[in-house]
């Protein structure tokens, strides 16, 4: 399916959303403030044919009326939500994210406030978007991708006690499963738990709110549905009347299945450089536990090889090393994070590792003497920037296992005159090879 087809778009509510200066959820909650103003003198009709918020979505009146009317609800307990999630989950490079009954994707668009406000830097691979009302999917697909303008979109245009085994398929990094005021409505929850369990694959972290009723049957629901995937339930709480916010009732529920793989943070702290551990002859510092290399305080190093068992080369490592010239880097290490070489300007050659996954952003952006590389069968994706400004670069392998290229990331490489991708390939981001003006063939 074309995603930017299908989503909504060349409407008023596309256009004031595509040019709207911050993107936020308090600012598209407006967004539908502004539009009722044109629904004023039916805003108590078009209220109760929401149904209390259970009903579905068929008309642009009803969308926008059931944003302003519910949408500070949903928001609240999903930041109550998001603040409970695991630290581990949150630190994770690359996830993606089903949004079950999704609605107009209100849980997705908090979970990006979420990660902005709280400076978390996970990529959102891609995002399914569950919904049985089409003109709902369509605003949650225009909605998601605008919140996360690189992530691919995919939808799922069924009810719960519609689906089937094939329509929702995890892959290999965690995943993000949100429920938002869905949970409590009436469809055979262990069909559809078996066929949740059925696309898990990996590492699944569910985050589930809804309303508290202080009915038996429907307040259980949540815990039943934890309890037929196997979930470990980190947090569950729930709110009576008067115990949340705006008297709202509550329940949330964090839960996940599988186990998580370590997850060694790129970013560098002063405290991490106090109680760092220095290579003395080369004026490299590392962590503690060697897992991660810190910095490079050495300006004149020409020659490197990374200690063995470094699994992260952390942010902005060897940044405006001008003297390194050559640099080897064990299989230990998985990760090379954002700039970590950028302006290494006498960096001619680089061993890459064989179990090195991603190429963080801006790696070795502006390496102008940088003139080949060969990229291992592991690497799954190159961020943007990755090679932008090594003028240098002639040619360049790229492994069958890629599955992006993103933006810029070999713009301004004037002497790479040939590219091959491979078959694996599934996205080029903008610009990903502008200004290489030597390019002949792809």
């Amino acid at each position: 399916m074309d995603i930017m087809n299908f989503a909504e778009h060349n409407t008023v509510y596309a256009y004031m959303l595509k040019y709207m200066e911050s993107v936020s959820f308090d600012e598209v909650r407006k967004l539908s403030d502004s539009f009722q103003e044109l629904l004023k003198a039916s805003l108590a009709k078009l209220h109760e044919t929401l149904n209390r918020g259970v009903g579905l979505l068929d008309s642009e009146p009803q969308m926008v009326t059931y944003l302003y009317s519910f949408g500070k609800m949903h928001q609240a307990k999903l930041e109550l939500a998001f603040g409970k999630l695991p630290k581990d989950f949150l630190l994770q490079d690359e996830v993606d994210i089903v949004d079950w009954g999704c609605g107009q994707a209100i849980a997705t668009m908090c979970y990006a406030d979420f990660l902005r406000q709280k400076g978390y830097r996970q990529k959102v691979r891609t995002i399914t978007l569950v919904e049985p009302s089409e003109l709902c999917l369509k605003r949650a697909a225009l909605h998601a991708s605008v919140f996360f303008p690189d992530a691919e979109i995919k939808v799922v245009n069924k009810s719960f006690d519609e689906l089937s085994d094939t329509d929702v398929n995890s892959a290999d990094i965690p995943v993000l499963h949100v429920f938002s005021n869905v949970l409590d409505l009436q469809f055979d929850l262990s069909k559809f738990a078996a066929i949740v369990e059925g696309s898990i694959k990996g590492y699944a972290q569910f985050v589930c709110v809804g309303p508290y009723f202080g009915l038996p049957d429907k307040d259980s629901r949540m815990k039943e549905f934890a309890e037929l995937l196997g979930g470990v339930t980190s947090f569950s709480k729930s709110f009576e009347k008067g115990e949340f916010k705006n008297e709202w009732t509550a329940q949330v529920r964090c839960f996940s299945v599988g186990k998580l793989e370590e997850q060694l943070s790129t970013e560098v702290t002063d405290e991490d450089l106090k109680n760092g551990v220095a290579d003395e002859l080369f004026g490299v510092v590392y962590s503690r536990d060697g897992k991660r290399l810190l910095k490079c305080k050495n300006s004149k190093l020409e020659t490197y090889s990374i200690k063995e068992w470094t699994k992260v080369v952390c942010y902005r490592a060897f940044w405006n090393c001008e003297s390194l010239q050559s640099l080897t880097l064990p299989d230990s290490v998985t990760r090379i994070g954002v700039s970590a070489f950028s302006g290494c300007t006498s960096l001619q050659s680089v061993e890459l590792p064989a179990s090195l996954k991603r190429i963080g952003v801006s790696a070795f952006s502006g390496c102008t003497s940088l003139q080949s590389v060969e990229l291992p069968t592991s690497l799954k994706c190159i961020e943007s920037s990755a090679f932008s400004g090594c003028t240098s670069l002639q040619s360049v392998v790229l492994p069958t296992s890629l599955k992006c290229i993103e933006s810029s990331a070999f713009s301004g490489c004037t002497s790479l005159q040939s590219v091959v991708l491979p078959a694996s390939l599934k996205r080029i981001g903008v610009s990903a090879f502008s200004g290489c003006t030597s390019l002949q063939s792809v």
